[in-house]
């Protein structure tokens, strides 16, 4: 039995195959100047990011981009790269912040804005005579006033405190947790 295809339906396949020998001809070209495939390249961000290598991996994800400006994997890699640099800032911040000790504190019948007027005051001479003297330390407290004017810190004497321990306990007892960013603690009110 012999089967008979339209004319229309005979052409259009021919079509197809033209343009499917085309586009393996086409796509393996998308190389860059070193000769590298798009999925070469692809790998090797992959394995820079993975390896903790933001730069590279951010670099190699953009060289793809430049080539091909709807590849989605490169551009979902670029969003981890971006988190993964800001959470690095905030983690290099708080160490930063966690190596300046106060010699010595005590707060009575406190308030969290007593609390943080203290630390706007001592951080920078804390700072001062650190290794890092250029170190910027901002405060910000996201309460209506009379939430952070409340005397919530009834006793806290401590020595020898990490800064960013004072904050912790300041933070707890006044129902506060301090989340840090890139120069910024702040102070926002723990989920209830």
């Amino acid at each position: 039995m012999k089967f008979h295809t339209p004319f229309g339906l005979s052409r259009c396949l021919r079509s197809l195959a033209v343009v499917a020998c085309s586009l393996s001809v086409v796509l393996p070209a998308a190389a860059d100047r070193g000769g590298k495939t798009v999925d070469g390249l692809f790998r090797e961000a992959r394995v820079a990011y993975e390896r903790g290598n933001y730069e590279v991996a951010e670099e190699g994800f953009r060289k793809i981009l430049r080539q091909m400006p709807n590849h989605i994997p490169s551009r979902a890699y670029l969003k981890k790269v971006k988190d993964a640099k800001e959470a690095a800032e905030k983690v290099e911040f708080k160490d930063e912040l966690s190596a300046l000790v106060i010699k010595e504190v005590t707060l009575k019948n406190a308030s969290l804005n007593e609390a943080v007027d203290y630390l706007r005051k001592k951080v920078p001479e804390l700072v001062k005579v650190s290794d890092n003297p250029g170190l910027n330390v901002n405060f910000v407290v996201f309460a209506r006033a009379e939430e952070a004017d409340k005397e919530t810190i009834t006793e806290l004497s401590l020595n020898n405190i990490p800064v960013t321990k004072f904050i912790d306990y300041v933070g707890r007892m006044s129902g506060f947790v301090p989340v840090y960013s890139d120069g910024i603690v702040e102070l926002r009110p723990a989920e209830r």
